[in-house]
């Protein structure tokens, strides 16, 4: 069971055995047939099989793998030889009984010093046929399609028994069958299959040194690559309803050079191994010797074939509408996903290398990852940050970019209740919005003039156009309309110092980007929330007075914008005892004007 789970995903094929008399001389072929494992699991839909079409009068010998599956296949075979001469072997330490001693047939050919058996067979390798496709789909099945005088070493005998048109058997001839035509099954008269081409060989069998200096585009394609352990791989992905071009051609005696043995064998062990490119890696557990490095490297360039190169760069932090203040950090993290393979299985980079479009404004530190803003900032400006990666694989480029935001003003939670300057004019943070995607402000001194409410819009505009185009860009859009509510004291949960409200209307000034930017006096709400915000500037009602600039002995009322009735409105007092205390008064008052902002 061990060895089912370590070897799962290949299917190898491959024993025929043949029996043929030349001048007299008895000889046998045999070509092996081995399994390794049965296809299961995810290879349900795997389905490959080895052709072997001998004429032993010719010396045809057709060795080619057939892809019946759905799926698209690896494709490796291994021919392994052995030739003994009046019971004698012609290569030492070689056994007609241990195929595993069998010499693999490799490329370049040696020198015949080195290769005894090219004195007395020479093969014939690649070129192409007409094939019938196999009738056998059983991807269970480890028998061969055995033609002509092929003997599968399961059945004992051919196991391509089909007839021609003229009711002769298969004689595994090169042009048996005609392109076009249909041919039945031997075993069930309402199974046909219709002749085809084998896929055309663009080169002939190569050996892997030559195929290591071929050039990257030509390192793929419809050839054999024989390596020097005897491994020969079909350099392609084969697709499901084709077969390789021929491995195997031709088998050529040399007759004379055999009369020097009363009596001779020749065989030929055949190991045919197929995987799905899910499970490339399981020819390294294959019992028959794993891929050397070189055909390791030809198995990856087809496995990422059929790869998915995403080439997408992934922020690992959120970089939509970050800001930084003078001198603020922003550390960087990033990382490339370059391609998924077949098994779903996604590969990561993290070797990132960052710019910054304007490096005096903020700038980038490679080593540390970060993105540092100047210290001197007079002005919003915005910084492309820019990710650059390669694909190690395909050397592509890759980038990714995002906005941020470099401001003068440096606000954060730590910051509220502070004081700060605002281009020229004296404001404190009051607080966060309600989404944490802005600062409200509000200004520490009055505006000169007071006003009725019925003023209070033409005052806040007049006071927002007056702002400097810099101090602009640092507000940010609000709701055009805010939800005011209307209600006393008991209504909102006005506590009787006035200084806390327990039930304020949800009226919050919120970041809206189809909104306005604008000035506003604060509500009812957003002063109670300054009460309970921890760190925040109101610790008692004294905090929340304000006066005009230059006036600062004077506490003068002011607004808020949540009204009580139509006539009336809550205010923040000035006076006496009353000082800081939440009231309700008319309308037609003549009350000071504080306004807030929202700012990035």
């Amino acid at each position: 069971m061990e060895k089912s789970k370590k070897n799962r995903g290949i299917m190898i094929t491959g024993i025929i055995a043949a029996m043929m008399l030349i001048s007299g001389t008895f000889a046998w072929t045999a070509f092996s047939q081995r399994a390794l494992n049965e296809n299961e699991g995810k290879n349900a839909n795997m389905g490959g099989r080895i052709h072997d079409d001998y004429h032993k009068k010719s010396g045809n010998k057709d060795i080619y793998a057939e892809n019946f599956g759905k799926k698209d296949l690896l494709v490796r075979i291994k021919l392994s030889e052995y030739f003994e001469g009046n019971g004698e072997p012609l290569v030492g330490k070689t056994s007609k009984d241990d195929r595993a001693s069998w010499i693999p047939y490799s490329l370049p050919v040696k020198e015949l010093a080195d290769d005894p058996y090219r004195a007395y067979v020479n093969w014939e390798l690649g070129g192409d046929k007409v094939f019938l496709p196999t009738f056998n789909m059983d991807n269970q099945s480890l028998e061969t399609d055995a033609a002509g005088d092929a003997i599968d070493f399961i059945v004992n005998g051919p196991t391509n028994l089909v007839l021609n048109e003229k009711g002769q058997l298969n004689d595994g001839t090169q042009d048996f069958f005609i392109e076009g035509e249909a041919y039945t099954n031997p075993d069930d008269s309402n199974s046909t299959q219709t002749a085809k081409k084998t896929l055309p060989g663009t080169q002939k069998p190569i050996s892997m040194d030559d195929w290591l200096n071929l050039d990257e585009a030509g390192k793929i394609g419809n050839y054999w690559v024989i390596d020097t352990d005897g491994w020969a791989y079909w350099a392609q992905l084969l697709e499901p309803e084709e077969s390789t071009s021929l491995l195997l051609n031709q088998l050529n005696y040399e007759e004379e050079a055999l009369y020097d043995f009363d009596s001779w064998y020749y065989g030929i062990d055949v190991i045919g191994e197929f995987t799905t490119v899910e499970d490339a890696d399981k020819f390294k557990d294959s019992d028959h010797g794993p891929a050397s490095s070189d055909a390791q490297s030809l198995i990856n360039r087809l496995w990422l074939m059929n790869s998915d190169f995403v080439d997408s760069i992934e922020f690992m932090d959120k970089v939509d509408g970050r800001k930084l203040g003078p001198s603020e950090t922003l550390e960087l993290k990033a990382r490339l996903q370059y391609f998924t393979d077949p098994s779903g299985t996604t590969a990561y980079s993290n070797d990132i290398k960052w710019s910054s479009s304007n490096p005096k404004i903020a700038s980038i530190d490679n080593e540390k990852q970060l993105l540092v803003a100047n210290e001197n900032i007079d002005k919003v400006e915005e910084v492309t940050v820019t990710a650059t990666a390669v694909n190690p694989l395909t050397k592509k480029e890759i980038t990714n970019d995002f906005i941020v935001t470099i401001k003068p003003v440096n606000l954060n939670k730590e910051t509220i209740g502070a004081e700060f300057d605002f281009f020229g004019e004296k404001y404190i943070h009051l607080q966060e919005t309600e989404n944490n995607d802005g600062h409200l402000i509000v200004r520490k001194y009055l505006l000169p003039d007071k006003a009725t409410t019925s003023k209070l819009d033409e005052a806040l505009k007049n006071y927002y156009d007056s702002l400097t185009d810099h101090a602009k860009e640092m507000v940010e859009p609000i709701q055009t309309k805010f939800e005011l509510g209307k209600g006393d004291s008991k209504y909102f949960g006005l506590d009787d110092s006035g200084f806390a409200v327990e039930k304020p209307n949800d009226d919050y000034a919120r970041v809206d980007f189809n909104g306005t930017k604008k000035a506003f006096v604060l509500s009812l709400a957003e002063m109670g929330k300054a009460v309970e915000t921890s760190g925040g500037p109101h610790t008692d009602r004294k905090d929340r007075a304000a006066s005009i600039e230059g006036e600062d002995q004077t506490a003068i009322s002011y607004w808020l914008r949540t009204p009580v009735t139509n006539e009336k409105t809550f205010y923040i007092d000035g006076a006496g005892k009353y000082l800081g205390k939440i009231l309700e008064t008319s309308n037609t008052s003549n009350f000071g004007v504080r306004p807030a902002l929202v700012i990035k």
